[in-house]
């Protein structure tokens, strides 16, 4: 176990805290995909079965983002901030946009300002308004998607989804809580006379 530890240390592990944040967090979305489709079957019924797997697609490309980190930081960083978006996208189409899948593009728009400084403003604005214009311009245009789900389904789907985006961002800001440089005031309690 201890090895397995290392070995995942090692994988995720960068200098920079916002990169080491990016592959922490490509980690677990990688590690989330493999199971969406067993929880779609779960929600949704046996209708979400076949195209549930389709969601595999991106899973190569979250674990991709720690490799790639070592060599080109930056771009590894908008990279998953991409592969994530554009996942987003292809569920919302994929599904409906009665399964809720639009509500990851809070997710989406939070994750620029975990894994990018003010001072990358040049990637973090752009990052940061494309959920913004995107929702905007795709809601209600998506193309017809390949299944007709039923209301059944569609309820099953987005509880999944509104709780599995409940989840995330929640686990966004224990990642926000436990940053050194969020830590640079003393904590409410230690202010005390």
């Amino acid at each position: 176990m201890k090895r397995l530890g290392a070995a995942l240390n090692r994988y995720l592990a960068h200098p920079n805290e916002r990169v080491a944040t990016g592959n922490l967090v490509a980690l677990v979305l990688g590690w989330n995909t493999p199971f969406y489709p067993l929880w779609l079957r779960w929600a949704a019924g046996a209708e979400a079965w076949p195209l549930g797997w389709l969601t595999w697609i991106v899973l190569p490309l979250f674990l991709a983002v720690p490799p790639m980190s070592r060599r080109w930081p930056v771009f590894a960083r908008v990279f998953l901030a991409l592969v994530g978006f554009g996942n987003v996208i292809f569920c919302a189409w994929l599904f409906g946009e009665a399964s809720g899948t639009e509500l990851f593009f809070l997710p989406c728009l939070l994750l620029p300002g975990l894994i990018f400084s003010r001072a990358d403003w040049l990637f973090l604005l752009p990052l940061l308004g494309l959920p913004l214009v995107t929702y905007y311009f795709l809601h209600d245009h998506y193309p017809a998607p390949p299944h007709i789900w039923s209301a059944e389904a569609e309820t099953g789907m987005f509880a999944l989804n509104a709780g599995s985006v409940g989840c995330l961002m929640a686990f966004f800001a224990l990642l926000v809580a436990r940053s050194p440089t969020q830590q640079a005031h003393a904590p409410v309690a230690d202010q005390r006379a």
